[in-house]
């Protein structure tokens, strides 16, 4: 009688750590899920916030006077504090979460998502916000010197623009990363 009781004094301790283990881990993925969507919307929205601002400096470029100037600084400097923002999220996303995502990606049939658009995003990431802060300084120093001078506004207003491009490519890079993240896990899973 003793050894039964002891036997499920015993089994019910081995359940019951398990039982605590399998919640902690349950607990453990929830808050990596929840952390990695967070700092992926951040740095969706930061990014998104960047692209939206550089086009609002294209047009105050467009239609520029001398009261606009504060508009067009403005602008340039809120994108300029976006991108960083973003370039941090999408930073710590990078170093801490991606390395799983990209497991993820090789194993499935279109590993270019990591090959191509990571490693290209990577390097325009790089330096975009030093193109932004250029632009910005450029902005609050000789903002001025745009409105008499035809043939640098024009040039100006192209880098702004090709700026902006490369904001919108990288938000459609990420979504391709993505692709090749969810066909490699619906490829993995069976279905």
């Amino acid at each position: 009688m003793a050894n039964l009781q002891r036997n499920s004094h015993a089994k019910f301790g081995f359940q019951l750590f398990f039982s605590s283990c399998l919640e902690y881990n349950c607990t453990i993925m929830t808050a990596f899920l929840i952390a990695s969507q967070v700092i992926v919307f951040m740095h969706i929205a930061f990014g998104e916030l960047t692209g939206a601002m550089l086009l609002w400096s294209v047009k105050e470029l467009v239609y520029l006077s001398a009261d606009r100037i504060k508009w067009l600084k403005m602008s340039l400097w809120v994108s300029f504090g976006s991108v960083m923002l973003a370039w941090v999220a999408g930073g710590s996303y990078y170093l801490f979460l991606y390395p799983q995502v990209k497991a993820v990606i090789n194993t499935g049939p279109e590993t270019w998502g990591h090959l191509i658009f990571t490693e290209s995003k990577e390097h325009i990431f790089f330096f975009l916000p030093v193109m932004i802060f250029v632009a910005a300084v450029f902005a609050q120093k000789r903002g001025h010197s745009l409105l008499g001078n035809v043939r640098l506004k024009r040039n100006f207003t192209l880098f702004v623009i090709l700026t902006a491009l490369l904001v919108f490519a990288i938000a459609f890079m990420g979504y391709m990363i993505t692709w090749s993240a969810r066909t490699a896990l619906w490829v993995n899973s069976g279905l």
